[in-house]
């Protein structure tokens, strides 16, 4: 899209341009200024009160603020407009669902199933909601079609950036997935969590108590079923605390997110048709949404009484030391993986790190070669390159994916004024 100024500039060559203010607002919605969004769309309106787009853009701004009788309202306008509008369909049913109407929400998103039967979103949108409602058997058959629209869309001669995306998304909806037969196979075998855990001999698995103080942590009541990674930073008795990400209390284009019902699983090796142990936890700190540290301390009782803290280290981590990452990763088999680096810039706020080979989680612990925390992830940094050949056919090079973290000084400051030595 183009800059701000650039719609300024067309609106005051062509007051009367209902494009130019949509995508005006469309810029301010970007930004999260949502009263000037809704301005610059309900101008666009007035301008043109057949234009189904900008009411859609118009209820999904209302949405953002919560309100939500407006947003259906203008939804629905949009889907008089053009009553084939499957995105106006897909985000009435969030609103609607939002709102407390689920089997509206329902009828929605399979209208909009029923306008584009490859409409994945649509899929989605309506298997998390039979989920929330129980009907788990209707819920995985519901994910499970996304997922077969999502490998049409992969496999498809379309764009690059097209096929990511639903990669992407089946990543999603793979985790929605599991999740819902773990409800269900729990549902089916009430005793589920009286069996033992299993886990690997030392001669199996070298790194098994450091993979045991490291965990998935699990945002229940979130659509997009959100996992990131934690570890256990001290213990008392049968109490942990876990260092993970910041939670903050948002509102989602797709559902209002509420105050985060939070589980933490730990390392295991179960059998098919088992599944790892979990454990409620609660939020005991967290650090200010305006804090460039992002990071969340998480209390946790009645823990395996294996599991141990992890060492931290009192040291800067030098350039160019090697380190490893433990974490998981969604898109394989959810399995808590470790990728090696090498410290490749450093700050007091920041450090990268290069030739991680797997995607890094906010809250993964980076390791020196003693075991010892030297930082905390942030996030990978995942770069294509792409090139033109003679004849400028793209050539795509190997992916570099490099990781950033904070510094473990910066985070024991931090511990240390939330109590934690």
């Amino acid at each position: 899209m183009l800059p701000i100024a650039t719609y300024r500039q067309a609106i005051k060559v062509n007051p009367q341009w209902a494009w130019a203010y949509n995508k005006l607002g469309r810029k301010f919605y970007d930004q999260s200024e949502f009263e000037r969004a809704i301005a610059a769309y309900r101008q666009a309106i007035q301008i043109d009160p057949n234009d189904a787009e900008a009411y859609k853009n118009l209820g999904d701004a209302l949405s953002f603020q919560g309100k939500l009788d407006q947003a259906i309202a203008a939804y629905r306008q949009a889907i008089q407009i053009d009553p084939n509008y499957t995105e106006a369909y897909n985000n009435l049913g969030n609103a609607l669902f939002n709102q407390g109407q689920p089997q509206e929400a329902i009828a929605a998103y399979r209208q909009a199933i029923q306008i584009d039967p490859n409409d994945a979103e649509a899929y989605i949108n309506l298997g998390w909601i039979l989920q929330e409602q129980g009907r788990l058997d209707e819920a995985i058959a519901a994910y499970r079609q996304a997922i077969q629209l999502n490998l049409k869309n992969t496999q498809a001669d379309n764009h690059f950036t097209e096929r990511i995306s639903a990669s992407l998304q089946n990543i999603r909806v793979n985790l929605l997935l599991k999740e819902t037969k773990r409800l269900l196979a729990m549902r089916k075998n009430p005793q589920f969590s009286e069996i033992p855990e299993r886990l690997p001999s030392l001669k199996d698995e070298p790194l098994v108590s450091l993979k045991r103080s490291v965990v998935r942590v699990i945002i229940k009541n979130s659509p997009e079923l959100q996992s990131v990674t934690g570890w256990v930073v001290k213990r008392k008795g049968n109490k942990a605390w876990i260092v993970t990400q910041r939670f903050v209390k948002t509102t989602d284009k797709t559902k209002l997110q509420s105050t985060p019902e939070i589980e933490v699983e730990f390392y295991s090796k179960p059998t098919s048709g088992e599944f790892r142990k979990r454990k409620p936890a609660k939020i005991a700190k967290n650090t200010a949404a305006s804090d460039k540290l992002d990071l969340a301390l998480l209390e946790v009782t009645n823990i395996p009484k294996d599991i141990k803290p992890l060492a931290r280290s009192s040291a800067s981590v030098p350039l160019n030391s090697l380190t490893h990452i433990i974490g998981y990763s969604d898109d394989t088999n959810d399995d808590w993986k470790v990728a090696t680096g090498k410290v490749l810039n450093k700050s007091d706020r920041e450090l990268q790190i290069s030739a991680i080979s797997v995607i890094v989680n906010a809250g993964s612990p980076v390791l020196d070669r003693q075991n010892r925390v030297v930082a905390i992830g942030q996030g990978s940094r995942y770069t294509i390159s792409i090139t033109r050949s003679q004849n400028q056919e793209p050539i795509r090079r190997p992916a570099t994916n490099t990781a950033l973290a904070f510094p473990i000084q910066l985070v024991t400051k931090t511990l240390k004024n939330w109590g934690i030595d």
